[in-house]
């Protein structure tokens, strides 16, 4: 019998909300906003972004860049609560205009093109500029109602409806088991470290069958998370300083959906390793046979396939983790145990 409570059954600390809760909807503006330019930037990945030689770049000059064929495009994300207005665009508007001269004067290749994607439609005000002879020809406007251009994705009106958007697009591509929805929410994650500074904010088109390759081998064998996936009360980052961990608690109490849904959103390389079935004194071996499988592709700097010690146990772990550090890898390895009253992962 599981004597869990259920989540409704919960009191939280927090169920009496903030002190300033206009602060708090400022905070939740800036995250939703981000948000949606993360998963609109997915969307594109996979809808464009996948043609040879594309380059997609986030947070450059632009929100969103992506090189492909003979084009550039420059794409501004905004998400309002209201009808968006002419003051919205007037930044984003004047640096268009420098970058066609940037483009004008051979500085940058390729044919320069503009978009401004929003999850609300065009204000009168806006709308009679959208239709004067001044608008220029080569800024495009996307929004829910107004649709989408030259195979641009098209916009959602918020968060949930650009989620389904990437989503649809997600699955189309051809990636093995894994869940549409799991590959945007983790690719979103790898956008978000991008913006940060990661990976030199591009994604190219030639690296984009290993990158979805790496997904799949870390993401498959996890198991789906329910949906919605309801968070309990104090759970921890998947990410840590730690080197070991023991998450702990009753069976049924939902560790192994907590693995799952946070493998969703995190950065490093996982490994999700069932050690149900293996006596305890091997365990070692096949995790660090596992190890070189997932991320060192069986094979040691091109020498051969990877000789682990002939004694195996914790030298072949601890050799397979000088191999990871030696390639600069870092991994995130969840073990599940056996069943147990207090089983640990």
């Amino acid at each position: 019998m599981n004597d869990t409570p259920s989540p409704s059954a919960i009191v939280s600390p927090f169920d009496n909300g903030p002190m300033d809760p206009d602060q708090l909807a400022r905070i939740e503006g800036v995250h939703r906003g981000f948000l949606y330019q993360h998963v609109y930037a997915v969307a594109l990945l996979l809808e464009l972004g996948r043609e040879p030689g594309a380059v997609l770049a986030v947070e450059l000059d632009e929100d969103i860049e992506l090189a492909v064929g003979e084009a550039h495009w420059y794409i501004q994300v905004k998400t309002r609560m209201a009808a968006v207005v002419p003051s919205d665009l007037e930044s984003a508007l004047g640096r268009f205009e420098r970058i066609r001269g940037e483009h004008a004067s051979g500085a940058r290749a390729r044919q320069p093109k503009f978009a401004i994607v929003a999850n609300s439609e065009p204000g009168p005000k806006l709308q009679k500029q959208l239709e004067s002879v001044d608008w220029p020809s080569d800024v495009h406007l996307v929004t829910p109602l107004r649709g989408a251009c030259d195979e641009l994705p098209a916009a959602g009106t918020d968060v949930d409806a650009m989620m389904n958007i990437a989503t649809a697009i997600a699955d189309t591509i051809p990636f093995g088991g894994l869940a549409p929805r799991t590959l945007v929410f983790k690719l979103a994650t790898l956008v978000q470290q991008a913006s940060a500074g990661g990976r030199d904010h591009q994604f190219a088109a030639a690296d984009l069958p290993e990158l979805l390759e790496q997904l799949v081998i870390q993401l498959q064998d996890f198991p789906e998370p329910p949906v919605p996936y309801r968070p309990q009360r104090g759970e921890p980052a998947i990410s840590s300083d730690r080197r070991v961990r023991l998450v702990v608690g009753f069976s049924g109490a939902g560790k192994t959906a907590w693995a799952a849904e946070a493998a969703r959103h995190a950065t490093e390389a996982l490994i999700y390793f069932d050690v149900s079935d293996l006596p305890s004194r091997s365990v070692p071996t096949n995790l660090a046979r596992e190890i070189v499988a997932r991320f060192l592709g069986g094979r040691e700097k091109g020498i051969g396939g990877v000789q682990l010690p002939p004694r195996g146990g914790i030298d072949a772990l601890r050799y397979a983790d000088s191999l990871l550090a030696e390639q600069g890898i870092r991994a995130i390895i969840v073990l599940c145990p056996p069943s147990a009253p207090m089983a640990q992962i």
